[in-house]
């Protein structure tokens, strides 16, 4: 029987692409959504076997989707996809019991492998063997993640000697950029969506032009989301 899962991403295009990618392996997509709190919903009403976060989300970081998720349904398991540089190694990859950091750029039999490994493991510490505290600590052991992606972040901002107030003002001086033409845009978000989920650039423009239509806005709002989104998680 296919191992059923929800897929979380921060935008519905992504979702898409991820419950394509998924679905080729075999996998049984039960929901698609696109906040921590439909996935906690979908979890109740679904009872999947594992769910795939992005490591942002709307409403909070994808690390604490996790938790959530794996706390509302005792033997699910999370995996939390990041582009971070030292997931490249999947022998140092971050694993605590049923919740996975793993890298948003690995080949599908990867993928593969790791939904495989994570969810045995999540079934195997839902068995009464194992001790609630014991579970409980599995699952805290994942706010780590935050702190060190928070302290990567400092060491980017204090490398490049920017105050790190200035993240959070927006300068009145700035000069405003020239604007890059509509055609570029959507052909650098449409090599994000390549890069991350190894569709072809026509699949991935389809991907585009659907959600444009589904929630009636412009393509170029769409692709602008998409660069935001992925200049965030550099």
């Amino acid at each position: 029987m296919s191992l059923r899962v929800v897929v979380a991403q921060s935008a519905v295009v992504r979702t898409r692409a991820m419950s394509k990618r998924l679905a080729a392996l075999g996998y049984d997509v039960v929901a698609q959504v696109t906040t921590i709190r439909e996935a906690v919903d979908a979890v109740s009403t679904t009872e999947p076997d594992a769910v795939l976060f992005d490591v942002h989300l709307s409403d909070g970081a994808g690390v604490h989707g996790a938790i959530s998720v794996t706390r509302a349904r005792v033997g699910t398991a999370a995996l939390v996809l990041s582009s971070h540089p030292a997931l490249a190694d999947r022998a140092a990859r971050p694993n605590w019991g049923p919740v996975a950091l793993i890298s948003a750029d690995t080949v599908d039999a990867e993928l593969d492998a790791d939904v495989q490994e994570i969810v045995a493991t999540a079934r195997a510490m839902a068995e009464p063997e194992f001790a609630e505290p014991v579970y409980d600590d599995a699952v805290d052991a994942v706010e780590a993640v935050d702190v060190v992606e928070a302290v990567d972040t400092v060491h980017e901002v204090a490398d490049k000697d920017i105050p790190l107030v200035d993240l959070a003002v927006e300068s009145t001086d700035a000069v405003e950029p020239e604007a890059e033409p509509r055609e570029a845009v959507v052909e650098r978000a449409v090599a994000q969506i390549v890069a991350r989920t190894r569709l072809t650039p026509a699949d991935a423009l389809k991907l585009m032009e659907e959600e444009a239509d589904e929630d009636g806005r412009d393509i170029l709002e769409i692709a602008t989301a998409i660069l935001a989104e992925a200049d965030a998680a550099a």
